[in-house]
């Protein structure tokens, strides 16, 4: 009777613990998100009031004669030095009336003040799933509403530059910025165990890194999917600590993969993965999409950064046309809410072709041919 009631015990601490790693996965992705939204704010409101000095000084300039000072009243120079002036004052007056600088601040600020709400109220959920004083069910379901408000803000978010991404990554790895406390910023190494296709594979992850307990369900959907007969060089875009192409060289040794990202925490487990393992042809770098990638590939996997924003992904799969092969595939995982239809859309107008190669649980493994 003992043991039975500890198993029980046991399962029930386990779909504790398997909630929370969920809503963390989740937390995480809010903090990136809302961090990026106003960093956007802060990149428009800062332009904003560049224009605005520069309108204001192009303006008194011309209108009281201080360039009379380096010219004669009367000489050919002031004249012209007078319609660059004047030429130049329009120039910005016409950007601040076509581009309203202030509204896409606020879209932004609006943007991230509707995530921060998501934010606290997963906080909370998590302080709830630690005191284990309601019911997984009762839990879940409170997580599900938060959910469907959330995949409502990512639909509606306004996009956002790849300068904004940078200034978040910035704030959040480098200055902390008040979002992460410590104990979620310092690293707390761990180890993931994952059986794949007949290997038992052994990840190094880390705290700042995306699912990092566990291979996230995309990933393992876009694993059991693709097929990479006859395929001789792969790009993995977004690779984090490696979970797609260490878990695909296992199967296929003779391949040459390339890994790129920006989190320099995942790349560094990657390589740490592919040193334990022994790994050969398997290079890891730091690249923005495809900033640093100067080869062609036979295919190139994704599990995008949906918390990068809508330009990130669209990047990815636009640009991916260029670093492919001929016959070359692009092959990536999106769950249908966070934009598997647009994403799909994207590839079809890229290439031409899209085809769903498999729908599970909401997730999407889309493939185009060039």
């Amino acid at each position: 009777m003992m043991r039975h009631e500890e198993a029980f015990m046991s399962d029930n601490t386990n779909e504790y613990q398997v909630l929370l790693d969920v809503v963390r996965q989740n937390y995480a992705s809010v903090v990136w998100t809302h961090k990026i939204q106003i960093k956007q704010a802060d990149i428009y409101a800062t332009r904003y009031r560049h224009l605005e000095n520069i309108n204001v000084i192009l303006a008194a300039a011309t209108s009281c004669g201080a360039v009379s000072i380096f010219a004669d009243q009367d000489s050919f120079v002031l004249k012209i030095a007078t319609v660059i002036l004047s030429f130049i004052t329009t120039a910005v007056t016409t950007y601040l009336k076509c581009f309203d600088l202030k509204a896409m601040e606020k879209q932004h600020k609006d943007a991230a003040e509707h995530f921060l709400v998501v934010r606290n109220e997963l906080l909370h959920l998590i302080g709830e799933i630690h005191m284990q004083e309601k019911s997984v069910n009762e839990l879940d379901e409170k997580f599900h509403g938060i959910e469907e408000t959330l995949n409502a803000l990512y639909l509606s978010a306004p996009s956002t530059t790849d300068d904004a991404v940078v200034a978040a990554s910035i704030a959040l790895g480098t200055n902390k910025d008040y979002t992460y406390t410590n104990d979620e910023i310092e690293s707390r190494p761990t180890i993931i165990h994952f059986d794949y296709q007949g290997h038992s594979i052994e990840f190094h992850s880390d705290r700042g890194v995306f699912s990092k307990d566990s291979v996230d369900f995309g990933s393992r959907t876009l694993l059991d999917t693709v097929n990479l007969e006859g395929v001789k060089s792969v790009l993995d875009v977004g690779c984090g600590y490696g979970a797609l192409s260490i878990s695909l060289k296992m199967v296929y040794p003779n391949i040459a993969f390339d890994m790129v990202d920006v989190n320099r925490r995942a790349m560094e487990l990657a390589k740490r993965t592919i040193e334990d393992y022994h790994l050969e042809d398997m290079h890891v770098y730091e690249s923005n999409a495809y900033e640093n990638v100067e080869k062609t590939f036979d295919m190139i996997i994704s599990n995008p950064p949906i918390r990068a924003g809508k330009s990130v992904v669209t990047t990815i799969l636009k640009e991916s046309y260029s670093h492919l092969n001929k016959n070359g595939r692009l092959v990536i995982v999106i769950q249908k809410k966070q934009g598997a239809p647009s994403a799909k859309k994207c590839m079809e107008e890229v290439f031409g072709n899209a085809e769903v190669l498999k729908r599970n649980k909401g997730y999407y493994i889309i493939q185009s041919i060039k």
